[in-house]
């Protein structure tokens, strides 16, 4: 499994912050998981998760809502509304990369 890290434009300002990982053999197919309140990327549940769905063929790309990145989104400014509109950013993105992409969030 390969780590590899992505940024992509909001279009409002802000950055999102994410991280793919990728299968060993090329996938057609990508999970994402996207958390908001009290959680990161790097919680242990996502952690085990990239490890789960990489190991049966899926890349996997986690993102952060918000994050202490200069340019990422701070938690008193986000909103349902925000939070949607960024899950869209990042789905068009993928969406020209994959046949299919689940996603599971919170």
């Amino acid at each position: 499994m390969r780590e590899e890290t992505f940024t992509l434009p909001t279009g409002d300002g802000f950055t999102i912050h994410g991280r793919i990982n990728r299968s060993e053999a090329p996938a057609k197919k990508a999970v994402v998981l996207c958390h908001g309140l009290t959680c990161t990327m790097f919680d242990h549940h996502f952690q085990e998760a990239k490890r789960f769905f990489t190991a049966r063929g899926y890349d996997v790309i986690r993102f952060n809502f918000y994050g202490g990145e200069d340019d990422a989104r701070r938690i008193v400014d986000c909103t349902v509304a925000l939070h949607a509109k960024d899950m869209q950013v990042v789905l068009a993105h993928f969406s020209a990369l994959y046949t299919k992409l689940y996603v599971a969030g919170h």
